[in-house]
C-alpha cells in the first residue's frame, strides 16, 4: 500500500512538471530582454542561500524556468531597427559634441570661401615678406574660426607666425599658447614647437 501511494505521488509530480514545461511564459514588456510573467505552474523549489553577492534571500532554484527566458544574443537574434537607432543616436551625440568643443563650426562652413581666400593671401604675403598684409588678411576671418578645428587652427597658426614676423611677439605668444591646447594634434604640435622657439630666443637674450 505504501509503495502504491509513493508511486502515485511521483507520477503526480512528474505530470505537474510536464505541464509547467508545456505552459508558455508570457512576456509583459517589449524590447530585447524585457520582463516576463511568472510561470505559475512551475514548481516552487525555493531555497535560501547561506551567502552570496546577490544577498541571502529566498529565490527559485531555476530562474529561467520560473520566470521565463532572458535576453537573447547571438546569430538570429539581432535587432536591426534597434541597432540603426543606436547608431543614429551616437552620430547625433558626436555631432553635438564636436560642435560644442569647436571641432565642427558652422560659421567656418558658411564663410569657407572667405577663409580660403584669406589663407591664400596670407601665405603669398608671408612668402614675399609682406607680413602686415598677411596679418590684415587673416585677422578679418578669425571671427569665423575656432582654434579647435582643422581650418580654424590653420588660420590662427598662420596669424601667429605673421605676428611673430611683424614683431608683435606678445600677440604671437598668446595665440601659440591657445593653440597648444587645440584638439587638432598637428596644430597643437606646431604651436608648441614655435612657442618653444620664441621662449628659447627670449631666454638667450
Amino acid at each position: 500500500r505504501l509503495m502504491e501511494e509513493a508511486r502515485e505521488r511521483l507520477e503526480a509530480r512528474e505530470a505537474a512538471a510536464a505541464a509547467s514545461d508545456d505552459t508558455p511564459v508570457q512576456k509583459t514588456t517589449s524590447g530585447i530582454g524585457g520582463s516576463w510573467k511568472r510561470n505559475e505552474t512551475a514548481p516552487e523549489e525555493m531555497y535560501k542561500p547561506k551567502t552570496g553577492s546577490w544577498g541571502a534571500f529566498p529565490r527559485p532554484r531555476d530562474i529561467s524556468k520560473a520566470y521565463g527566458g532572458g535576453r537573447r544574443v547571438g546569430p538570429g537574434y539581432s535587432n536591426e531597427e534597434a541597432k540603426l537607432k543606436s547608431q543614429e543616436s551616437t552620430r547625433e551625440r558626436l555631432k553635438k559634441y564636436r560642435e560644442k568643443v569647436g571641432i565642427d563650426v558652422e560659421s567656418e562652413k558658411e564663410h569657407a570661401d572667405e577663409i580660403e581666400e584669406a589663407l591664400k593671401i596670407g601665405s603669398l604675403a608671408m612668402q614675399r615678406g609682406m607680413y602686415s598684409t598677411a596679418v590684415s588678411a587673416l585677422e578679418k576671418v578669425t571671427k569665423h574660426c575656432s582654434t579647435n578645428s582643422k581650418v580654424g587652427g590653420k588660420v590662427f597658426l598662420e596669424l601667429a607666425m605673421a605676428y611673430e614676423a611683424v614683431g608683435r611677439t606678445p600677440e604671437a605668444i598668446k595665440v601659440y599658447s591657445v593653440l597648444s591646447r587645440s584638439r587638432m594634434e598637428d596644430i597643437k604640435f606646431d604651436a608648441k614647437r614655435l612657442l618653444y622657439g620664441i621662449e628659447a630666443m627670449q631666454f638667450m637674450q
